[in-house]
């Protein structure tokens, strides 16, 4: 899971020209946002391991990452819908950029045969001790086939 959160992260870094490298970053829960962090901003949070046992000692597991981007709300409607023309993008462009980037890119990983965003939840507001932001969680599955240990 180490490996992958990393190359996720690396991956919206090289992909991303909306957030500073520094904004990128791996959370310890899905509501925590660094105090140093500027808008646009992105969390990275594992979320958990299925294994299922195949034949000839194989085993599939399948490792799942939240994306959690945020943008600070200034006016509402711009936190959820963007406005390209001052160059401020919305939490749904960060989502639908960050699909477009991370679906089916198996990350360079060994042992990866399929990436797949599986779940886009609602954008939602959240506050920080002075500001707001709204906030969406992604959902990629990364599905390994690896020998039994």
């Amino acid at each position: 899971m180490k490996t992958l959160l990393k190359a996720v992260q690396n991956a919206l870094k090289a992909g991303l020209t909306e957030t500073r490298d520094c904004d990128v970053f791996i959370t310890p829960d899905e509501m925590h946002l660094p105090d140093a962090v500027k808008s646009p901003a992105i969390g990275i949070k594992d979320n958990g391991v299925r294994r299922k046992e195949l034949a000839g000692r194989m085993v599939e597991v399948v490792r799942s990452v939240k994306i959690i981007p945020w943008v600070q709300m200034i006016k509402e409607e711009t936190a959820v819908l963007g406005n390209w023309a001052a160059g401020q993008p919305g939490v749904l462009d960060l989502s639908e950029k960050i699909q477009f980037l991370l679906d089916e890119d198996l990350l360079g990983l060994a042992g990866c045969t399929e990436a797949f965003g599986e779940n886009d939840g609602a954008s939602e507001t959240a506050f920080t001790t002075d500001a707001a932001w709204q906030r969406q969680e992604l959902v990629f599955n990364y599905t390994f086939e690896e020998e039994r240990p």
